[in-house]
């Protein structure tokens, strides 16, 4: 048993490595060591379309939720040795709030481990799948680039249209 210390498409990607591995006829032994060596390198971060659902479910109070909505502010929230933070806030229409996910990847694209690339998102209009994807194959030569739904707690909890981008950084 590992803990990933992740999320929906976080502990996909482990999970998918881990089958390369014993495709290619490494041990349980090994495997494990080294999933566990990938674990800090798992870079999961999304955002947040309305904090409605994260109100509802006790994780923002209501000026939070109130300030969010008035001013346009969408939390990217990261993943970080096993804790969700909020990171940037972006603010504006859905585009720049895309845009601003997109730069926060492009910006570090010499230390994405491009083998495999995760879109993951609830609800989400495909035209958003589709700039992040664009975006992300102009800037970076991705091997496999996933599109993948999350699953029904993470919908619940961070809503409709909430998207994105995971990967492992570089050693």
């Amino acid at each position: 048993i590992i803990d990933s210390r992740n999320l929906s498409s976080g502990i996909g990607l482990l999970a998918l490595q881990a089958a390369e591995y014993s495709m290619k006829g490494m041990d349980a032994k090994m495997i494990y060591e080294k999933i566990l060596k990938l674990v800090p390198r798992v870079r999961t971060s999304f955002i947040i379309d309305t904090l409605k659902y994260l109100y509802m479910g006790g994780r923002c109070s209501s000026i939070q939720r109130w300030a969010s909505s008035a001013f346009k502010i969408h939390p990217r929230i990261i993943v970080e040795n096993g804790i969700m933070i909020v990171g940037e806030k972006f603010k504006g229409k859905r585009l720049a709030v895309l845009d601003g996910l997109l730069k926060t990847v492009t910006v570090r694209k010499d230390k994405v481990d491009t083998h495999r690339v995760f879109i993951t998102h609830s609800l989400t209009p495909q035209e958003d799948v589709d700039f992040l994807s664009k975006g992300l194959l102009s800037e970076i030569k991705i091997d496999d680039l996933l599109d993948t739904p999350s699953g029904c707690v993470i919908a619940a909890h961070c809503g409709p249209k909430t998207i994105g981008i995971i990967y492992l950084e570089k050693e």
